[in-house]
């Protein structure tokens, strides 16, 4: 589903989320092994990587951008706690990571 690591982040909170819906739907799951039901087996990385999607930020100790999460343009969002975001060329996230403590990635606008 994606070529990189997810964030450390987002992975305890796949982590916690999947505990929680195994803790809430155990029983049904239960029911469904011993009557032979399909399954899904619950996918941390995945939802790690939703949530890295979804939340936007990614800090810079857990994952450095690539120049496939930058925009046409080679820029990616970078952000200050409290403070305020700007973009940047990806490269310098690369490396300053003590100046950018967060990105996160740019998309490229839909074609005509």
């Amino acid at each position: 589903m994606q070529d990189q690591k997810s964030s450390d982040g987002a992975t305890r909170a796949a982590q916690k989320v999947c505990a929680l819906i195994q803790e809430r739907v155990g029983a049904a799951l239960d029911f469904a092994k011993v009557h032979g039901c399909d399954v899904v087996p619950t996918r941390h990385d995945e939802i790690a990587a939703i949530i890295d999607r979804e939340t936007g930020w990614i800090p810079c100790a857990e994952r450095m951008p690539t120049e496939k999460d930058s925009d046409i343009n080679k820029l990616v969002l970078v952000g200050y706690p409290n403070e305020f975001s700007e973009t940047t060329y990806w490269g310098n996230v690369v490396k300053h990571p003590d100046l950018y403590p967060y990105w996160q990635p740019l998309f490229n606008p839909p074609e005509e």
